[in-house]
């Protein structure tokens, strides 16, 4: 149980996940944690949906395969009527296609459930402020699942700008920009050094800024973001 004299956030949960012992755990971990003043609990995505309209909530760890309606589509249909509510995919599944198809759908998170609590904390902790969040592992795998690798790299046009909304709300500067948009293409940081005319020192500088700016924890997970979420 929540202790209420802790907890001062009015932020609402939903764990969604077939197994009952899946979620008594992860109530748990989550009650623990004191984000949340409210943790709910369902077995099915569809019965998610008919709880969001009536029981608005903040954050719904959900799981990808459930009977009945999977957490995909469930994650689909989260963004297109609750287009507020943060999704975090929970689940045994880390294969390209469905971290790939989650991130599509509008996941906000991508966890795989032998995660720790800490770890599961930072990433319920970035996507409440907004950020995308990825395990490395899942991350490198949703590079490859939009076909970014070492042997076949995106290529992205010659002179790419930011649309204004994005670059004012990304507050990116040009060289910073330029940087991400040679980490989507695989470059190496020595690569980008020599690229852009700078040192290896100025090229971590700029990295560093960038994840920053973007909420993600490196360079891997910010080519991600800015493919998933075409800033590019």
């Amino acid at each position: 149980m929540v202790d209420q004299s802790v907890v001062t956030s009015s932020l609402q949960a939903m764990i969604v996940d077939d197994d009952e012992i899946t979620r008594m755990g992860l109530k748990h971990a989550l009650e623990k944690m004191q984000i949340f003043s409210g943790v709910y609990e369902e077995a099915s995505a569809n019965a998610l949906l008919a709880q969001l309209a009536t029981k608005p909530v903040d954050l719904v760890l959900l799981d990808i395969s459930m009977p009945g309606m999977g957490g995909i589509e469930a994650t689909r249909l989260i963004k297109q009527h609750h287009p507020e509510v943060k999704v975090l995919i929970f689940t045994y599944h880390d294969t390209e296609e469905k971290v790939s198809a989650a991130l599509s759908a509008g996941a906000d998170a991508y966890c795989v459930k032998n995660i720790s609590v800490e770890r599961l904390r930072l990433a319920i902790d970035c996507v409440l402020q907004g950020a995308l969040w990825l395990d490395p592992l899942i991350a490198r795998k949703a590079l490859g699942a939009f076909g970014q690798s070492d042997a076949h790299p995106v290529q992205v046009a010659a002179a790419p700008t930011l649309s204004h909304r994005a670059s004012k709300r990304l507050d990116l500067t040009e060289r910073e920009f330029d940087v991400l948009r040679l980490i989507t293409q695989g470059k190496s940081n020595k690569e980008i050094g020599v690229l852009l005319e700078i040192s290896p020192y100025t090229v971590k500088t700029h990295i560093r800024n960038l994840t920053q700016k973007l909420g993600v924890e490196d360079r891997t997970q910010a080519a991600v973001k800015a493919l998933t979420e075409s800033l590019l």
